[in-house]
Protein backbone atom coordinates (compact mmCIF):
# COMPACT_ATOMS: atom_id res chain seq x y z
CA UNK A 1 0.00 0.00 0.00
CA UNK A 2 1.52 3.39 -1.08
CA UNK A 3 1.28 6.18 0.81
CA UNK A 4 1.35 10.08 -0.34
CA UNK A 5 2.61 12.58 1.79
CA UNK A 6 1.08 16.07 1.71
CA UNK A 7 3.40 18.45 0.38
CA UNK A 8 3.19 21.71 2.01
CA UNK A 9 4.53 24.77 1.22
CA UNK A 10 6.14 27.36 3.52
CA UNK A 11 6.25 31.23 2.09
CA UNK A 12 8.85 32.47 3.76
CA UNK A 13 8.51 36.76 3.40
CA UNK A 14 10.34 38.27 0.69
CA UNK A 15 13.14 40.51 2.55
CA UNK A 16 12.67 43.21 -0.33
CA UNK A 17 9.14 43.83 0.64
CA UNK A 18 10.26 44.10 4.29
CA UNK A 19 9.93 47.94 5.77
CA UNK A 20 13.37 49.27 5.80
CA UNK A 21 15.13 52.76 5.61
CA UNK A 22 15.85 52.30 2.22
CA UNK A 23 12.39 51.66 1.48
CA UNK A 24 11.10 54.73 3.31
CA UNK A 25 13.92 57.09 1.33
CA UNK A 26 12.78 55.86 -1.86
CA UNK A 27 9.02 55.92 -1.35
CA UNK A 28 8.71 58.89 0.73
CA UNK A 29 12.10 60.87 -0.15
CA UNK A 30 14.74 62.13 1.98
CA UNK A 31 13.23 65.97 1.89
CA UNK A 32 10.63 64.29 4.29
CA UNK A 33 12.02 61.80 5.79
CA UNK A 34 14.47 64.28 7.59
CA UNK A 35 11.80 66.62 8.22
CA UNK A 36 9.81 63.70 10.49
CA UNK A 37 12.91 62.59 11.81
CA UNK A 38 13.53 66.19 13.34
CA UNK A 39 10.33 66.60 14.47
CA UNK A 40 10.84 63.55 16.22
CA UNK A 41 14.05 65.28 18.09
CA UNK A 42 12.87 68.50 19.08
CA UNK A 43 11.31 67.78 22.68
CA UNK A 44 14.42 65.60 23.42
CA UNK A 45 17.66 67.01 25.06
CA UNK A 46 20.16 66.15 22.26
CA UNK A 47 18.02 66.95 19.23
CA UNK A 48 21.16 66.68 17.18
CA UNK A 49 20.91 64.24 13.57
CA UNK A 50 23.50 61.91 13.10
CA UNK A 51 25.72 62.87 10.08
CA UNK A 52 28.17 60.95 8.00
CA UNK A 53 30.88 63.44 7.09
CA UNK A 54 33.54 62.12 5.19
CA UNK A 55 33.49 58.66 6.95
CA UNK A 56 33.11 60.07 10.22
CA UNK A 57 29.80 59.47 12.30
CA UNK A 58 29.36 63.21 13.96
CA UNK A 59 25.95 64.74 15.47
CA UNK A 60 24.94 68.32 13.97
CA UNK A 61 21.47 70.58 14.74
CA UNK A 62 19.80 70.51 11.24
CA UNK A 63 22.56 69.38 9.13
CA UNK A 64 22.38 69.64 5.46
CA UNK A 65 21.08 66.50 3.47
CA UNK A 66 23.72 65.54 2.03
CA UNK A 67 25.31 64.29 5.41
CA UNK A 68 22.20 62.14 5.98
CA UNK A 69 22.42 58.59 4.41
CA UNK A 70 20.55 55.39 5.23
CA UNK A 71 23.40 54.42 7.50
CA UNK A 72 22.42 57.46 9.87
CA UNK A 73 18.85 57.65 9.75
CA UNK A 74 19.45 53.67 11.52
CA UNK A 75 21.06 55.32 14.33
CA UNK A 76 18.73 57.86 14.81
CA UNK A 77 15.85 55.35 14.59
CA UNK A 78 17.62 53.00 17.31
CA UNK A 79 18.14 56.41 19.35
CA UNK A 80 14.76 57.28 19.61
CA UNK A 81 13.97 53.40 20.21
CA UNK A 82 11.69 52.96 16.87
CA UNK A 83 11.52 50.48 14.14
CA UNK A 84 11.66 51.42 10.72
CA UNK A 85 8.12 50.04 10.49
CA UNK A 86 7.07 52.59 13.22
CA UNK A 87 9.33 55.31 12.09
CA UNK A 88 6.86 54.67 8.39
CA UNK A 89 3.77 55.14 10.54
CA UNK A 90 4.81 58.11 11.41
CA UNK A 91 5.38 59.74 8.25
CA UNK A 92 1.94 58.54 6.43
CA UNK A 93 0.24 60.18 9.44
CA UNK A 94 2.21 63.12 9.16
CA UNK A 95 1.36 63.41 5.47
CA UNK A 96 -2.22 62.65 6.36
CA UNK A 97 -2.39 65.49 9.13
CA UNK A 98 -0.58 68.03 6.38
CA UNK A 99 -3.31 67.03 3.58
CA UNK A 100 -6.07 67.25 6.16
CA UNK A 101 -4.79 70.90 7.22
CA UNK A 102 -4.52 72.10 3.54
CA UNK A 103 -7.87 71.11 2.77
CA UNK A 104 -8.96 72.90 5.83
CA UNK A 105 -7.39 75.86 4.85
CA UNK A 106 -8.35 75.79 1.25
CA UNK A 107 -12.25 74.96 2.61
CA UNK A 108 -11.51 78.39 4.59
CA UNK A 109 -10.26 80.66 1.79
CA UNK A 110 -13.41 79.58 -0.08
CA UNK A 111 -15.59 80.45 2.15
CA UNK A 112 -13.76 84.07 2.82
CA UNK A 113 -14.02 84.54 -0.95
CA UNK A 114 -17.24 83.60 -1.14
CA UNK A 115 -18.14 86.24 1.77
CA UNK A 116 -16.31 88.80 0.01
CA UNK A 117 -17.87 88.61 -3.21
CA UNK A 118 -21.71 88.66 -1.46
CA UNK A 119 -20.51 91.96 0.36
CA UNK A 120 -19.52 93.12 -2.67
CA UNK A 121 -22.42 91.87 -4.05
CA UNK A 122 -24.60 93.86 -1.62
CA UNK A 123 -22.32 96.87 -1.88
CA UNK A 124 -23.14 97.34 -5.58
CA UNK A 125 -26.70 97.15 -4.67
CA UNK A 126 -26.55 100.59 -2.84
CA UNK A 127 -23.76 102.10 -4.56
CA UNK A 128 -22.11 105.04 -3.24
CA UNK A 129 -20.30 108.56 -4.34
CA UNK A 130 -17.61 110.33 -2.97
CA UNK A 131 -15.98 113.33 -4.06
CA UNK A 132 -17.54 113.19 -7.39
CA UNK A 133 -16.88 109.20 -7.80
CA UNK A 134 -19.35 106.91 -8.16
CA UNK A 135 -19.27 103.03 -7.90
CA UNK A 136 -18.68 100.85 -10.71
CA UNK A 137 -17.06 103.28 -12.82
CA UNK A 138 -14.66 102.16 -15.29
CA UNK A 139 -10.19 102.63 -14.90
CA UNK A 140 -11.16 104.74 -18.53
CA UNK A 141 -13.67 106.72 -17.15
CA UNK A 142 -11.92 107.69 -14.06
CA UNK A 143 -8.82 108.82 -16.07
CA UNK A 144 -10.91 110.78 -18.29
CA UNK A 145 -12.57 112.81 -15.35
CA UNK A 146 -8.73 112.98 -13.90
CA UNK A 147 -7.91 114.96 -17.26
CA UNK A 148 -10.88 116.99 -17.24
CA UNK A 149 -10.03 118.37 -13.34
CA UNK A 150 -6.59 118.47 -14.36
CA UNK A 151 -5.97 116.38 -11.00
CA UNK A 152 -2.59 115.28 -9.25
CA UNK A 153 -3.62 111.43 -9.78
CA UNK A 154 -0.47 109.02 -9.30
CA UNK A 155 -1.00 105.07 -9.98
CA UNK A 156 -0.56 103.24 -6.70
CA UNK A 157 -1.05 104.34 -3.38
CA UNK A 158 0.85 107.54 -3.29
CA UNK A 159 1.71 110.36 -4.84
CA UNK A 160 3.85 112.91 -4.78
CA UNK A 161 3.01 114.79 -7.89
CA UNK A 162 1.90 118.77 -7.78
CA UNK A 163 0.73 118.92 -11.24
CA UNK A 164 -1.31 117.05 -13.43
CA UNK A 165 0.80 113.93 -15.06
CA UNK A 166 -0.98 112.02 -17.88
CA UNK A 167 2.01 110.21 -19.23
CA UNK A 168 2.70 108.94 -15.34
CA UNK A 169 -0.77 108.34 -15.46
CA UNK A 170 -1.08 105.74 -18.39
CA UNK A 171 2.07 104.02 -17.26
CA UNK A 172 1.02 101.47 -15.54
CA UNK A 173 -1.73 99.38 -17.08
CA UNK A 174 -2.08 96.51 -14.88
CA UNK A 175 -2.50 99.36 -11.68
CA UNK A 176 -6.21 98.92 -10.01
CA UNK A 177 -5.30 101.64 -7.36
CA UNK A 178 -4.69 105.37 -8.21
CA UNK A 179 -3.97 108.29 -5.76
CA UNK A 180 -4.28 112.26 -5.59
CA UNK A 181 -4.41 114.93 -3.32
CA UNK A 182 -7.06 117.44 -2.39
CA UNK A 183 -8.77 119.50 -0.24
CA UNK A 184 -11.77 118.11 2.06
CA UNK A 185 -13.35 121.01 4.43
CA UNK A 186 -10.46 122.54 4.52
CA UNK A 187 -8.01 119.89 5.03
CA UNK A 188 -5.51 117.95 3.05
CA UNK A 189 -6.97 114.49 2.26
CA UNK A 190 -5.11 112.04 0.14
CA UNK A 191 -7.59 109.90 -1.57
CA UNK A 192 -6.99 106.37 -3.27
CA UNK A 193 -9.46 104.83 -5.70
CA UNK A 194 -9.49 100.72 -5.59
CA UNK A 195 -10.96 98.71 -8.87
CA UNK A 196 -11.41 95.10 -9.27
CA UNK A 197 -8.80 93.23 -11.18
CA UNK A 198 -10.49 91.95 -14.05
CA UNK A 199 -13.73 94.42 -14.86
CA UNK A 200 -11.44 97.19 -13.85
CA UNK A 201 -14.63 98.99 -11.97
CA UNK A 202 -14.18 101.35 -8.99
CA UNK A 203 -15.74 99.06 -5.58
CA UNK A 204 -13.47 101.25 -2.66
CA UNK A 205 -12.42 104.71 -2.08
CA UNK A 206 -10.10 105.30 0.80
CA UNK A 207 -9.70 109.23 2.65
CA UNK A 208 -6.73 109.73 4.53
CA UNK A 209 -7.26 112.89 6.09
CA UNK A 210 -3.84 114.83 7.10
CA UNK A 211 -5.21 116.35 11.11
CA UNK A 212 -2.75 114.46 12.93
CA UNK A 213 -1.74 118.69 13.98
CA UNK A 214 -5.04 119.15 15.37
CA UNK A 215 -6.00 118.76 18.78
CA UNK A 216 -8.30 115.42 19.99
CA UNK A 217 -11.44 117.21 20.36
CA UNK A 218 -10.53 119.56 17.35
CA UNK A 219 -10.04 115.62 15.13
CA UNK A 220 -12.99 114.22 16.83
CA UNK A 221 -15.01 117.11 15.87
CA UNK A 222 -13.34 117.05 12.36
CA UNK A 223 -14.20 113.39 11.82
CA UNK A 224 -18.12 114.10 13.09
CA UNK A 225 -18.76 116.49 10.33
CA UNK A 226 -17.22 114.31 7.79
CA UNK A 227 -19.63 111.57 8.76
CA UNK A 228 -22.37 113.66 8.60
CA UNK A 229 -21.72 115.45 5.29
CA UNK A 230 -20.45 112.11 3.78
CA UNK A 231 -22.32 111.76 0.53
CA UNK A 232 -22.54 108.18 1.06
CA UNK A 233 -24.98 108.65 3.37
CA UNK A 234 -23.96 106.10 6.39
CA UNK A 235 -27.27 106.99 7.65
CA UNK A 236 -29.10 105.56 5.60
CA UNK A 237 -27.22 102.55 4.33
CA UNK A 238 -25.60 101.81 7.64
CA UNK A 239 -24.19 98.31 6.01
CA UNK A 240 -23.02 100.20 3.27
CA UNK A 241 -20.62 101.86 5.86
CA UNK A 242 -19.86 98.74 7.76
CA UNK A 243 -18.77 97.50 3.87
CA UNK A 244 -16.49 100.62 3.18
CA UNK A 245 -14.59 100.46 6.26
CA UNK A 246 -13.17 96.49 5.20
CA UNK A 247 -10.56 95.81 3.16
CA UNK A 248 -11.71 94.03 0.64
CA UNK A 249 -9.06 91.91 -1.77
CA UNK A 250 -8.87 93.35 -5.16
CA UNK A 251 -7.08 89.60 -6.17
CA UNK A 252 -10.50 88.27 -5.96
CA UNK A 253 -11.86 89.36 -9.29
Amino acid sequence: MKYFLPLIFIYLSNPSYATTVEYILQKHGKNKVVSVLNEQFQSRENSKLTIDFDGAIRQMHRPAQEYITAKTIKKDLKRLGIEAAQFNDLIIKDLEDRNREKLKKIEETKRLRLKRIKEIKELRMFGFEFDGWKSDISIFEMKQQARKLQLTMSPGQSTYLTSYNERLLNSQPAQRNYTYRTNLMGKITTITLSFTKDTKKLFQVKATFHVSQLKPEEENIFMNLFTLNCPINMAKHKILAEMMLKKILVSLY
